[in-house]
Order: structure tokens, then C-alpha cells, then sequence
């Protein structure tokens, strides 16, 4: 009776080490991230992009990303007068994007990229390829198992005003999310959609409200400085 205590109890414990504790960011600045991935690394805006890629954070850390397809593309958010790009979206002008490749030759998603280590949050905005409403889909991931699933409405247009929706992920429970896989459904076909640069946290830890504004600029200005430096 007592060894059948033990295995219950143990049971259990174990149970309880999966039960994390999750919560979703509406901006980048309230995600308060530590890190970021710009996939301007990958090469100027039109580049062919093998999958899978390896990618490297400002940091240092490596992830792969990878579709169910072969080939994924960059591309640079802009307006038809501002000679910035190709791609005439939402994000803000002169973003570099990270596109499953559908409508390019390549795809389709969807895209999963998957971390060197395992961090706390993650945050990005998202942009199906046709105009008109959409549904994205982040799925949070340690190794095999499914942590959290967000579900989002967006709408795809041609504003380039940095209206795509964000979508962010944390974990209050530690840097527990080794891999996350983002899929969207809109007007034209499944997993046709861009995303902006990915940003991270590898802490569990509340910062007070002005540190999130500080940060959260602080890395949109580090974007900024790896896309200048990419176009040199």
C-alpha cells in the first residue's frame, strides 16, 4: 500500500512539472524580450532562404527554422513611393520579414523554428500574404510537448503603418519553450503569411512598466542598427 502511495505521489510530481503558467503580450514593449532574431541575416529583400536555416540572435543564440516545404524568402516591407522593398504590407516600413514563400516558389508553412535553448517568451507580428481577414495560430513547444496554443483575428493590408497584429507568447514559469510553430489561414492558400523579426526572453521575471517601454525600444532600435548594417 505504501509503494502504491509512492508511485502515486511521485506520479503526480511529475505531472506537475509540466503545468506551466502562461500569458500573452499585446506589444513587444509589454513582452518586455531580452533578445531578437532579424531575419535580415538571411540576405537583402527577394532572397531564397533553404530549409531548413540556421539563425542566430542578436545574442548569440542559434535556432533552425524551417517549413514543410524547401525554400522560405526574405523580403523588406515598404510602399510603392518609398523604395524600401517589395513587400507592401502592414509592418512598419523598412522591416525585414521572414515569408513562408508560397507565392514566390517556395512554401508552404508551416514555419517552425525551434531554439538552442529554451527561452521564456516570444513575441512577433504576422501578416497573411492576400489582403483580408486571417487566423494565425502560435504553438508553444518543450521538445514534443504542447505547452500553449494562441489563436489571433488579423487583417492583412496595405497600410504600412505597423498595424499586423502581435503575437506573444511567455512562460511565467521559466525558460521552459524550445520550439514554437506558427501557422495562419486567410483568403488564399494555408500557411501563406510573413513575419517580422522574432524577439525572446529567457526569464521569468516581472520588470516594472518603465523598463518594458525601455527595452522594448531599445530592442526595435537594435533591429534598426543589424538592418542598416546588413545594407551596407
Amino acid at each position: 500500500m505504501k509503494k502504491m502511495l509512492l508511485i502515486v505521489v511521485l506520479f503526480s510530481l511529475g505531472t506537475l512539472a509540466y503545468a506551466d503558467s502562461f500569458t500573452t503580450y499585446a506589444t513587444r514593449a509589454q513582452q518586455n524580450p531580452s533578445d531578437i532574431y532579424d531575419w535580415g541575416q538571411f540576405g537583402p529583400d527577394g532572397t531564397a532562404v533553404s530549409s531548413p536555416a540556421g539563425a542566430t540572435s542578436f545574442n548569440g543564440l542559434g535556432a533552425t527554422v524551417s517549413i514543410a516545404g524547401l525554400t522560405m524568402y526574405t523580403y523588406v516591407d515598404s510602399c510603392p513611393t518609398c523604395g524600401e522593398g517589395s513587400w507592401n504590407g502592414n509592418f512598419e516600413i523598412g522591416e525585414n520579414l521572414l515569408y513562408t514563400g508560397n507565392q514566390s516558389g517556395g512554401g508552404p508553412g508551416p514555419l517552425t523554428i525551434a531554439f538552442a535553448s529554451g527561452v521564456s517568451s516570444v513575441g512577433f507580428q504576422i501578416q497573411d500574404e492576400f489582403l483580408g481577414p486571417f487566423t494565425a495560430t502560435l504553438q508553444a513547444f518543450n521538445g514534443s510537448t504542447l505547452l500553449d496554443t494562441l489563436v489571433m483575428l488579423g487583417v492583412s493590408n496595405q497600410n504600412n503603418d505597423g498595424s499586423a497584429i502581435f503575437m506573444g507568447l511567455g512562460d511565467l514559469t521559466g525558460p521552459n519553450i524550445t520550439k514554437i510553430v506558427i501557422s495562419e489561414q486567410g483568403t488564399g492558400d494555408a500557411n501563406d503569411f510573413a513575419i517580422n523579426a522574432l524577439s525572446i526572453g529567457v526569464n521569468s521575471t516581472t520588470p516594472e512598466p518603465s523598463s518594458l517601454v525601455l527595452l522594448g525600444t531599445g530592442l526595435l532600435a537594435v533591429g534598426g542598427m543589424v538592418r542598416r548594417k546588413l545594407k551596407l
